[in-house]
């Protein structure tokens, strides 16, 4: 049976309440990527393992820690998750030549952030030499395969030589409760403000009014409560005299859909850049798991999900805005989205992982999709 270990950075530890032991919990980019997926290939026959410690053996092979605080050695194939120390291409090349399959998995374009984006100075090589995206994409150079959420990375890594595979966002769907989008309910974004660019900026002078006009609220759910880090009504221009606003701050994934309980109509803004035609549709597959309507900027990779409304200019968003005051409309547009994310669930999608592993790590007892 093929050992699959699922690595990554995207891991914090915090002390188990009333004792003095630390538990690794992970990320959302790390629960949507690997973990996810992994739990899932493990249906089908694979023998797979979630890893927050990964260290090279004498002879060079990956031993990796698991979520049993053991060091496993016995790994075929170990996929990264935003690896960026300067010794991962040494690490891929020394693995690869005992044998192990070095996998890359990569969600965001790294090389096109935009400068107001907090991970642009994090994975600066000018002030982290250790530990940055110049060191990430040799590592990515280095891989037996790369793994892709969209369309427009694959096409940019296609460039770097190794195998190049495209496994986009799916959703545990069973853990999102559909919502009402016809009862009360208020228009919300959610997402963290250190990690966005001018996104909700591309909303100033749209959705101030239209709130004002109708008298509805907004929704924040990712607010960081971090000082220094601004408010998302206030990127959005609202006007706090005349708009009534609520927040709350980024849970864990274990508690994540329950951040979207407030919404019955979600806006997905992105700025025109590569760095944003590059991400997936993940923000609108969310929004559709819990059956409600959304506004997301017009990308490739939104106009291919196949739901939710899609605009390009301030007129389009309004005019959008202004038909889902109907709450018959937003039920039946929350209604075809909830559809097209039970299509879009890990059980239906997993078949895409397969495909990719029966290409790069073939393994005899695995289930067919």
């Amino acid at each position: 049976m093929t050992k699959i270990a699922a690595f990554s950075t995207d891991w914090r530890f915090e002390t188990i309440p009333g004792t003095r032991t630390k538990a690794a919990t992970y990320g959302g980019t790390y629960f949507y990527r690997l973990a996810m997926p992994a739990m899932e290939l493990a249906k089908h026959g694979y023998d797979t393992m979630l890893s927050f410690a990964v260290r090279t053996a004498s002879d060079g092979h990956l031993q990796v820690m698991g979520t049993d605080r053991v060091w496993h050695d016995d790994c075929d194939v170990v996929i990264f998750q935003r690896w960026m120390h300067e010794d991962g291409e040494s690490r891929a090349k020394r693995a690869i030549a005992c044998g192990q399959i070095v996998v890359n998995d990569i969600d965001d374009h790294f090389w096109a952030l935009p400068k107001t984006n907090l991970a642009y100075h994090t994975t600066n090589p000018a002030t982290n030499p250790t530990f940055n995206r110049a060191h990430y994409r040799k590592m990515l150079e280095a891989s037996s395969a790369i793994i892709c959420s969209t369309a427009p990375l694959a096409r940019f890594c296609e460039r770097l030589g190794p195998p190049t595979f495209i496994c986009r966002n799916a959703i545990d769907i069973e853990r999102w409760q559909v919502h009402d989008p016809g009862r009360n309910g208020m228009v919300g974004w959610v997402g963290g403000i250190q990690w966005r660019a001018n996104d909700l900026g591309q909303l100033c002078g749209i959705l101030g009014p239209f709130l004002e006009q109708n008298g509805l609220p907004f929704y924040h759910g990712g607010d960081s409560e971090e000082k220094g880090v601004p408010k998302a009504w206030d990127q959005l221009g609202l006007n706090l005299n005349k708009t009534s606003v609520a927040a709350n701050p980024l849970v864990h994934i274990a508690d994540y859909p329950e951040l979207w309980d407030p919404i019955n109509l979600a806006l997905v803004p992105l700025e025109k850049s590569d760095f944003n035609y590059s991400k997936s549709w993940l923000k609108g597959l969310e929004a559709s798991a819990c059956g409600i309507p959304f506004i997301a900027s017009r990308t490739p990779e939104y106009e291919l999900l196949g739901v939710g409304r899609l605009a390009r200019t301030p007129r389009e968003w309004r005019r959008h805005l202004d038909d889902l005051l109907d709450s018959e409309v937003r039920r039946a547009e929350g209604k075809a989205n909830r559809a097209r994310a039970e299509e879009l669930s890990i059980a239906n999608q997993v078949h895409q992982w397969l495909s990719v592993l029966s290409e790069i790590a073939p393994n005899r007892e695995a289930v067919a999709a």
